[in-house]
């Protein structure tokens, strides 16, 4: 599914009420293997590949957290791992909010996507600022995590 698709269908969950998962319709496609691998424990006791690989388990399971940075003892397999991989590393870091991964993971992607070309739609935030488009709305919203959309129209100055 194409970046702005997406994009339009996460507006679409946004304003009429739905669950804000539009960056998980992204990493459906996302091809975590070629990412560079950075293990991650979830709390279901698995580690996973790197974020990206933990954000679709997320996507299918939203009680799905990562527990810490690094592999989890005890654990059976790495859900993608390249083969040959060993690793010593242990936790490094606290708990994280599988939702703030998976969004972390649509922002990164969506900082290298040029928004010009975009469907114009003209939208007023909650920052007071008018957006041409959802993707330069979604764009400040990757750095700006409160924003939200005030009304589909220009804001008033």
């Amino acid at each position: 599914m194409e970046l702005a698709a997406i994009i339009f269908v996460g507006f679409l969950g946004v304003c009429c009420g739905q669950y804000d998962t539009y960056y998980c319709k992204y990493l459906t496609n996302a091809n975590c293997v070629t990412k560079p691998e950075d293990l991650q424990c979830g709390t279901d006791g698995n580690t996973y590949y790197n974020d990206c690989d933990l954000s679709k388990a997320h996507c299918r399971d939203n009680s799905l957290h990562r527990k810490f940075k690094g592999p989890c003892p005890n654990s059976a397999a790495t859900t993608t791992a390249k083969p040959g991989n060993v690793v010593t590393n242990g936790p490094t870091q606290k708990p994280m909010n599988g939702s703030e991964i998976a969004f972390n993971i649509f922002c990164l992607d969506l900082f290298h996507h040029d928004c010009t070309n975009e469907v114009p739609q003209v939208l007023c935030a909650s920052n007071g600022q008018t957006y041409q488009n959802l993707c330069e709305y979604e764009k400040s919203k990757c750095t700006h995590r409160d924003l939200h959309i005030v009304k589909n129209a220009p804001c008033t100055q």
